[in-house]
């Protein structure tokens, strides 16, 4: 039989029992609450990272504005930079159909870039001005040989987002092509309107998904 000094006893350490539990359960609630905040403060410095990452590749991106890069040109034997902005200033002369006088006004520098493939490398030319890299990138189509292509010059990140945006979307009935137009902005042409448009640019990954969200529906 339980005297009454030990139930005041187990009365006290039920007390006592009662009092921990409240305050692990106060503390568990700020634990919660902070475990809230921290995540609320990881997603919003991921957010303010792809913004700044976003602003830095635009700025990138800007700096090649008189940029374009050609594909198709054979490396030569022995080529040197200077053979090689010869043979781009002749192919803007006899393919496009430029005056030598302002080829040579409006040419900057051009060098090779990337690997070499079927004796095959690009290269990359800088204009004077945006605006004839403009009316050569215009004019592209026009070019009599026809194994010669004129491409916008992009960054890293934009050659990747051009890439995912083909492997994620090329499979879908109403993808028609992904591409870089001549500011090297990244944009999506559907075979028929998806809410009331046909072109869609895209900025990151979150527009390619929210695109093949749309094409599902």
């Amino acid at each position: 039989m339980v005297t009454k000094k030990e139930f005041l006893e187990l009365k006290e350490q039920v007390k006592l029992q009662g009092e921990t539990i409240k305050f692990l359960q106060k503390h568990i609630e700020q634990l919660d609450q902070r475990i809230v905040e921290l995540y609320s403060e990881k997603v919003l410095a991921s957010h303010v990272n792809d913004l700044l990452s976003e602003q830095i590749d635009s700025l990138c991106q800007y700096s090649r504005r008189s940029c374009i890069v050609v594909e198709g040109l054979p490396v030569a034997e022995n080529e040197t930079i200077e053979s090689v902005e010869t043979s781009t200033k002749d192919i803007l002369v006899q393919n496009l159909g430029f005056k030598m006088d302002t080829v040579v006004n409006e040419f900057d520098k051009a060098h090779r870039i990337g690997p070499v493939k079927d004796n095959k490398q690009k290269v990359i030319v800088k204009f004077r001005s945006h605006n004839f890299k403009s009316q050569v990138y215009a004019n592209r189509r026009n070019c009599s040989n026809k194994k010669i292509k004129f491409r916008p010059s992009l960054t890293k990140k934009r050659e990747d987002l051009l890439y995912e945006a083909i492997r994620n979307l090329e499979h879908h009935d109403n993808f028609h092509y992904a591409f870089a137009d001549v500011n090297g902005t990244i944009k999506v042409k559907t075979n028929n309107k998806v809410n009331n448009k046909t072109y869609f640019i895209i900025r990151n990954e979150t527009d390619i998904a929210k695109l093949l969200i749309e094409l599902e529906r």
